[in-house]
Formats: C-alpha cells, sequence, structure tokens
C-alpha cells in the first residue's frame, strides 16, 4: 500500500516513540527533510510501506469481508471511518489512536516528469505580451514552485525563500521551516489586497487547501501577482481560482469603491464612531446571519418533505437566493448606520463596511494621521485608475476529470488531444492536438495577426465607400451629371477592390505583434472611430478629390467647365429632352456626343478609384510600420494588385464590358489624373506612421500617454 508523501504520518501505524518522532518531530523529521529535499528539485515523492497480517485478523478487525466474487476472496472498505481508523490512516484520530496493525516503513520513490524543451521559451513570450500564465497542480508546493521556477513562472524569491533568509537572520535553521510559515503568504498584504506588505516577495506559492480561508482581500493579492502558482488544488478549487479570475474586474472596482469609502470615513468619523459603528454593524449582520440560517434549515425541510434531493442543483439555487438576500439587508442596515456622502457604495462596500472601519481605527491608532492616510488612499486611487481593469479572458489547459470543472467554467478551455481524457475533452472548447503549450502561444499571434489583418482589410474596403457615395451627393446637390453609375460601383465592389481586401488577410505580422498588450474588448473593436475616421474622412476624401478631379479634367479637355455642367444633371442623360427651341441640346452638345463625353467622364472617375486603391492598399499592409520596413513579400496581394489592374483594362477597353458597363476608352493622360492623389495618399499615410513611432520613441511610458497622432488616427 502507499500513498503521497505530502503525509508520510498517513502510513503511520502503531509505532514507538522514538520511531514516531522520525514522522512527526520537526527537528528529527529526517524523513520529511528527505521528502522536501527532493520536492524542492522538482521531483514528485511518493511514501511505501506495507503491512504484515492474515485475513481473519482483516475480518476481525472489520477492514474486509467475505467475499466469494471478488478474486481474493476478500472485499475491502476503504470508504468507511471504522476501516481507516483500524488501518491507522485516519486523518480524524490524533496520534493514530484506535489503530489495530503496524506499518514497516520501505522508503521513498521520486519521479521526474520534466517540462517540454519550448515551455520556458513559450512562457517568456507570453509575458512579454502581458499575458499572465498561472500554474494549478495537484503537486506538493516545493515540486509545483520548483517545475515553475524552471519555466520561468516564477523568477523571484516566494514567501519560502523570504522566511529562510529571516531564519538565517535570526540564527535558526532555515530546513526546519514549517508549512505554516511556507504557505500563508497569501495573507501578507496591505490595503485590501492592492498592495504586498513585503515588497521582496515577488512570486506566489499557494498551497490548495488554504483556498478555504481567503477572502476578497486574499484572492485580489494572489491573483495581481505576476508570478503565481497554486498547489494540491482540488477539482473544485480549479474552479473556483477560474472564476475569481474571471471577475477579477470586480474585485478591483470593489477595493476602488471601498477606498472611496474610506476616505469619506476619514472626513467625517473620529476613530470613537467608527469603533461604535462597527461593533453596532457586527451585531446587526450576527443577528442577520441567524436569520438566514432558520431560512435555509426551513427550506432543507421543506425539500424533505416534498422528497426532493438537498444536494441538488435546485437546492443551491434556492439556497444561493438566500445568501443574496441576506447581503442585501446587511447593506440596508448599513446604509442605515452609515453617516451619507456623495459617494455611491457597492453592496460588496457595505458588507465589508465593518471591518474597513476598524481597519481605519487600527491604523489611527497606530500613529498614522488622516492626511497620511488620506494622501495614501488617493495615490492608491490614481494607481488603481490607470490599470487596465477590463474583464480577463481565462484559457484553462486540462487532460485529467479533475480539470473538467475548471475547463467548462473557463473562457477558453483547453484540453489535450493525446493524453487528454474524453470528460476532459467534452467540457473543452478547445483540443490541443500536440498536447503542447507552445502551441497556444502561436494560437494567440495568429489570433492577434488575423484581428490586425481584418482591420486592415475593413479599412482597405471601406475607403472606397467615399468617392462612391459623393457622386450622387453631387448630382442632387450641384445637379451635375451623375460622376459614377451603380453598376461602376458594383464593378469596384465585386470586381477590382475583391482580391486585394481578401488578400491582407495573408499579411505577415508587423514587428512586435507579441510586445502588445491585450485589447481592451470595450474599446479596441474590430471597426472603431478611429478607423472610420481614418477611411472616410481622410483617405476616403482624397479618393473622392481625386475622382472629382478626373471627371472635371475630362470634361475640360473637351471643352465643357463646371459652369457649363453645373444644373443640367437629369437633363444632361434625358434622350427625350427639349430646349426652348425644341431641341435636345444640352451644354451646347446634342444627346450622342454629350453622352460619350460623359461615358469618358465616368470611366475617369471609376479608374481614379482604382489607381488611388493602388496606394490604399500598400498604406494598409501596415498600421505603424513603414512599407519599406514591411516590404511587398505577401504574393497574394501582389496578384491582387495586377488583377485590379488588368480588369480595370478591361473595363475601359474591351468593347464587351464597354457595352455592360457603360464605359468608353481614355487617353493615357486620363489615368495619370489620379496618380498625383493617389501618391498624395502613400506619403500622407507614410508621414503619419512615421509621427507615431516617433512620438513612441519619444514616450518611455508608453503605451501611457500616447501622443496626439496616434490617440486620434492609430485604428
Amino acid at each position: 500500500m502507499d500513498t503521497e508523501s505530502r503525509k508520510p504520518d498517513g502510513i503511520i501505524g502503531n509505532m514507538k516513540p522514538d520511531a514516531l518522532a522520525l514522522f512527526s518531530d520537526m527537528e528529527t523529521n529526517t524523513l520529511n527533510h528527505h521528502q522536501r529535499s527532493l520536492a524542492v528539485q522538482g521531483e514528485r515523492v511518493l511514501g511505501f510501506a506495507q503491512m504484515v497480517t492474515t485475513k481473519n485478523k482483516m475480518i476481525e478487525a472489520g477492514v474486509c469481508t467475505d467475499d466469494v466474487n471478488e478474486d481474493s476472496g476478500m472485499h475491502f472498505t476503504f470508504d468507511e471511518a471504522a476501516t481507516l481508523k483500524a488501518l491507522g490512516i485516519s486523518t480524524e484520530h490524533a496520534g493514530h489512536a484506535g489503530a489495530a496493525f503496524a506499518w514497516t516503513y520501505l522508503g521513498m520513490v521520486s519521479l521526474i516528469d520534466p517540462p517540454r524543451d519550448n515551455v520556458k521559451e513559450a512562457i517568456e513570450e507570453c509575458r512579454t505580451a502581458s499575458i499572465q500564465v498561472v500554474m494549478v497542480t495537484g503537486d506538493h508546493p516545493l515540486t509545483a514552485k520548483s517545475i515553475a521556477t524552471r519555466i520561468s513562472i516564477i523568477k523571484g524569491n516566494t514567501w519560502r525563500e523570504f522566511e529562510r533568509e529571516n531564519m538565517l537572520a535570526r540564527g535558526e535553521d532555515p530546513d526546519l521551516i514549517t508549512e505554516k510559515q511556507m504557505f500563508a503568504s497569501y495573507s501578507h498584504h496591505e490595503w485590501f489586497g492592492l498592495e504586498a506588505r513585503y515588497s521582496q516577495v515577488k512570486g506566489l506559492a499557494v498551497y490548495g487547501p488554504t483556498i478555504l480561508d481567503f477572502n476578497d482581500d486574499d484572492w485580489r493579492y494572489s491573483l495581481r501577482m505576476a508570478e503565481l502558482v497554486f498547489a494540491r488544488t482540488q477539482p473544485e478549487q480549479k474552479k473556483e481560482i477560474v472564476n475569481n479570475m474571471k471577475r477579477m474586474h470586480e474585485l478591483n472596482d470593489e477595493a476602488y469603491n471601498q477606498l472611496e469609502c474610506c476616505v469619506q470615513v476619514l472626513n467625517t468619523m473620529s476613530t470613537d464612531e467608527m469603533e461604535e459603528t462597527s461593533k453596532k454593524l457586527v451585531v446587526k449582520f450576527g443577528e442577520l446571519d441567524k436569520e438566514h440560517e432558520q431560512r435555509v434549515e426551513k427550506l432543507k425541510a421543506d425539500f424533505q418533505a416534498a422528497k426532493k434531493k438537498t444536494a441538488s442543483r435546485e437546492f443551491n439555487d434556492e439556497v444561493e437566493k438566500l445568501e443574496a438576500k441576506c447581503d442585501s439587508e446587511k447593506a440596508e442596515k448599513a446604509d442605515d448606520h452609515f453617516k451619507k456622502g456623495e459617494v455611491l457604495m457597492m453592496e460588496k462596500t457595505w458588507l465589508m463596511l465593518p471591518l474597513r472601519l476598524m481597519e481605519m481605527k487600527a491604523r489611527l491608532d497606530n500613529g498614522q494621521t488622516k492626511e497620511e492616510l488620506n494622501t495614501k488612499i488617493a495615490e492608491l486611487m490614481a494607481s488603481e485608475r490607470e490599470r487596465n481593469n477590463q474583464p480577463r479572458v481565462v484559457a484553462v489547459t486540462g487532460d485529467g476529470v479533475n480539470d473538467s470543472p475548471a475547463l467548462k467554467a473557463a473562457d477558453c478551455g483547453i484540453a489535450m488531444g493525446i493524453a487528454g481524457a474524453d470528460v476532459a475533452k467534452e467540457n473543452a472548447d478547445m483540443i490541443l492536438l500536440d498536447d503542447n503549450f507552445a502551441s497556444i502561444v502561436q494560437g494567440i499571434e495568429q489570433g492577434r495577426l488575423i484581428f490586425d489583418n481584418l482591420k486592415k482589410s475593413i479599412a482597405y474596403t471601406l475607403t472606397s465607400n467615399i468617392p462612391e457615395i459623393t457622386p450622387f451627393l453631387a448630382l442632387i446637390i450641384f445637379q451635375i451629371p451623375i460622376p459614377l453609375e451603380t453598376i461602376m460601383i458594383l464593378c469596384i465592389d465585386l470586381g477590382t477592390d475583391m482580391l486585394p481586401a481578401i488578400a491582407l488577410a495573408y499579411e505577415e505580422a508587423e514587428g512586435g505583434i507579441m510586445q502588445r498588450v491585450p485589447r481592451d474588448k470595450s474599446k479596441d473593436r474590430l471597426v472603431n472611430a478611429k478607423l472610420i475616421s481614418l477611411a472616410y474622412g481622410q483617405i476616403g476624401m482624397i479618393q473622392a478629390a481625386a475622382g472629382f478631379c478626373c471627371y472635371f479634367m475630362v470634361f475640360n479637355h473637351y471643352g465643357l467647365s463646371f459652369d457649363d455642367i453645373q444644373g443640367t444633371g437629369f437633363d444632361y442623360i434625358d434622350d427625350s429632352y427639349k430646349n426652348s427651341v425644341g431641341e435636345n441640346v444640352v451644354a451646347g452638345l446634342h444627346y450622342d456626343a454629350r453622352m460619350t463625353i460623359l461615358s469618358k467622364a465616368q470611366t475617369a472617375f471609376l479608374v481614379s478609384i482604382v489607381v488611388a486603391q493602388w496606394s490604399d492598399v500598400i498604406i494598409c499592409k501596415t498600421r505603424e510600420n513603414s512599407i519599406f520596413t514591411q516590404g511587398m513579400s505577401n504574393m497574394t496581394l501582389n496578384v491582387g494588385l495586377f488583377e485590379e489592374t488588368v480588369l480595370a483594362i478591361a473595363l475601359v477597353y474591351c468593347p464587351p464590358f464597354q457595352d455592360a458597363f457603360g464605359t468608353e476608352s481614355l487617353d493615357f493622360k486620363m489615368w495619370c489624373y489620379g496618380v498625383p492623389f493617389s501618391f498624395l495618399i502613400w506619403v500622407y499615410d507614410e508621414l503619419r506612421k512615421w509621427r507615431i513611432r516617433v512620438e513612441r520613441a519619444n514616450n518611455e511610458e508608453w503605451p501611457k500617454n500616447k501622443g496626439i497622432v496616434e490617440r486620434w488616427t492609430y485604428y
């Protein structure tokens, strides 16, 4: 029989005092020392012991029963408390009282399960991309911490190293550090978990059973740690960790609101008033807790009377409703006993009010002044405002049945495809075929690239909307012949623009795509105001100017000015129009002659959009880099540019296309009318991106305090 070595006393039966000291006395606990020394090296340690007895003795002790259906002829009842007590492995009986058998300790076996070689580099890349990697495992905390250090999840000292150094400074043996000393680090924080008590502690290794003692402050402090490991966790604890990470933004908002409450407390109450109000609230809260317990008992009795299960989801949901009702009643009581102010209190703030009142009183009693506390709170609030307090997207990896609750609770559950259990795969959103953590990081990079490229493709596609819409506005406002027919707009949207827009999806990543912080889902959307402003208000306007310039230049080529065609809008294209003398003459031209000129002007407008889109698709290849840095290695886009040009030539010069789309052949110089505008688009955007790069290079606090060009144009 074997058991994990984290509880070496769990395999002890009846031992003599000197032998028992090997397990229970910290000063002479050689076994515990060896187990820790192996765990610190990242090894999983198993302890082995044997028990020599007979079948009859085991039956007499109630450890097993006769069973002819079993291969051994015995049926063991390990799940019964009496069996565990008789074997001496019950955790409920101190000193193994009542044990009927003795065990012989055989030794320890350690196992090494080394991480893959590329995991460390993948985690470093995550850290660069501001992605928090948290290790949640069932291993011993020392084993977990060692592995986490090896793969760079933890890089600095944890509380264990910090406490060992303190013990050395006091002249004590650091090997005699207790588990309580090692694993109480989650509580060493100040100001509601917003600030670490000891800045020397950079990493945190949380012992699973201590999660039962966590409050919101402890969760806030722990989950803010960049280097974090949870060890010896149970399935439900893994789920609890995931749920608290998902509501981390709410915890931060609650802490900020409690800081505002503390400012009001300091400005309106004396220490005596703080203590008196806190005591009154504690009494009131205690009364409400008793009422809540009575409601739960009544609910339980009602379920039993109705022959319903009290371990069901329905019962738990009803209990949660009662808890919410109790919290609401507590908040009302706190509101009645607290001086009103300008701060709008959250319900959680009311529930924490008795504790916060005593904390403020304790700080004042320790010699701090109200001015000092207000200054400190103002600093904390300013720091919180600067944080990107947005909801986190939590992804969880797992391969076993125990990971299923966490996989299901996560925003993205990732099961292992090779070693993963079927239950884990069923509860996951994604299956990792190669069981390699580095593949997840590659997936994140690809996701960021896809998001960037979708933005670029949308920016390119939207830009041509302005030169497509403004001709109709010009027809209505200035009453000029329509500069662009609807069928020509379809040629652009479904023809010339189609392949370049698709080709932007194949664009390579700009440098530093994994050096960015995760985007704010509430602000950095696929289409945002800055993208619309750039596409419509800047580049689109230049394209529209190019189109009208080409349109009027063609009319001017044939001797017609703006004054000649203004006001002729619908009459210009009316083949039944008659002037005052009964002739179909508009702007001095008969119908066929003027329609030929109009077709050429419309074709020039169409060509100008194509020429301007050459530059537009090139500037859309990047959002911050110069095209000289990015290059033209996207062959799909190069083919798209070629296809766009060939299709435009076919539309202009091929008779079947002329008949179908109403185009006319153009002189070469009419193609060139739009080239200066295309060049202007490229130069304008290159200067814009250059300015963004300069602003970033000169800003040591970037991405804070972004420059004006980036704030207004970086989409």
